[in-house]
């Protein structure tokens, strides 16, 4: 998987400099440890929590639509 395997998904040096005009240093133009930190902190987004709260509130929302 890409979590465990990271090393095998690499973008390399050729795609992350022509993805950094757009997505700079983010999580989709890097590599290795930059890559590594910014999955941690976009993972806690991610959580079965947030997402259930954030459904249930969109849920809320229509369901009378």
């Amino acid at each position: 998987t890409l979590k465990t395997n990271f090393e095998k998904y690499s973008k390399g040096k050729y795609n992350q400099d022509i993805m950094q005009d757009l997505f700079g240093q983010g999580i989709f133009a890097v590599d290795g440890e930059k890559w590594k930190q910014q999955r941690k902190l976009a993972s806690f987004e991610f959580s079965t929590r947030v997402l259930r709260d954030f459904s249930c509130d969109v849920f809320r929302k229509n369901a009378a639509k």
